[in-house]
């Protein structure tokens, strides 16, 4: 975990900029349509700050709108972001300046970011927002639900169904809040690695009280190219619902949920499906308390 200094200078609200951190792993051209979009706004991002996660170096035309950061080692997607954060933070961001944490397959629209800037300035409070997300041909409310007792994280995808006091989590796609108060919470939870980084971040804020809010005058598009195999990605999606749903949900939940993924990974051995043993080794690293990159078997 990067260590964050606490005190920032906050600024005039009024006159927040906004920074992007964006996380590079997979196809190359992915990441340079979201960079390209991005210096295209109408109202471009003071900074965009590229964590390059890729097995080789991403290449961009020199340009003074961005700064890409190569770490030795690809620590995951929340450690990328707060790399990115600690960037911000040494180059002289102010603490009431908006950040956005987006996806590198998540393209903005030329008004995107203007958009964002409106709808910052009428909501000073501190705040984790999404935006409206199209995928396909329809569009997510990104703001999201966890079921207690299906363990399943889901986005709303009808307006009329969330208020900011009944959403759990962001969509991670693409999220936005002031330097500050990411700050105040460390940064993303890195021991995710990847998946659920979202939902642990939205519980972390709704326990200080922050509400949680889309921005549905802001517009995004989505299209996930993950880079991730399927086994990779049911992993983690398995183990860290499973770390989240044992300890970070309310006693006696907490206790049920420990039963259940011991009943889970049970049936898993006994019944053996096509991803049995992804499932096997996810619910057992949970119980374990194993986190960040999987351990290959």
């Amino acid at each position: 975990m990067i260590g964050f200094s606490p005190v920032l200078s906050t600024a005039n609200p009024q006159k927040r900029q906004c920074f992007v951190i964006l996380v590079h792993y997979g196809a190359a051209h992915v990441t340079q349509n979201a960079i390209r979009a991005l210096e295209r706004s109408s109202a471009p991002p003071a900074k965009i700050i590229i964590v390059d996660h890729g097995p080789t170096p991403l290449t961009l035309p020199p340009s003074p709108h961005y700064q890409i950061l190569t770490p030795e080692n690809n620590a995951g997607y929340g450690a990328g972001v707060n790399l990115g954060l600690g960037a911000l933070v040494s180059t002289g961001a102010q603490g009431s300046d908006i950040v956005v944490i987006m996806n590198n397959d998540v393209h903005v629209y030329p008004d995107t970011v203007a958009k964002l800037h409106t709808w910052w300035a009428a909501h000073l409070q501190p705040t984790l927002a999404g935006a409206v997300i199209e995928e396909g041909h329809s569009a997510i409310h990104g703001g999201g639900r966890v079921n207690m007792w299906t363990g399943r994280a889901h986005l709303v995808r009808s307006a009329d169904k969330y208020t900011a006091r009944n959403l759990d989590y962001i969509h991670g796609a693409f999220m936005t809040a002031p330097l500050t108060l990411l700050l105040s919470v460390q940064g993303l939870p890195e021991h995710y690695f990847l998946y659920w980084e979202d939902v642990l971040l939205g519980s972390r804020l709704r326990r200080r009280g922050v509400l949680l809010q889309v921005a549905s005058t802001v517009r995004v598009r989505h299209k996930e190219t993950s880079a991730a195999r399927s086994a990779e990605k049911l992993y983690y999606l398995v183990r860290n619902g499973a770390l989240y749903m044992e300890h970070e949900t309310p006693w006696p939940l907490s206790l049920w949920w420990r039963l259940v993924n011991r009943l889970r990974g049970l049936r898993h051995r006994v019944w053996p499906s096509k991803h049995s043993s992804v499932v096997a080794q996810g619910l057992q690293d949970a119980r374990r308390g194993i986190t960040g990159k999987r351990r290959t078997p």
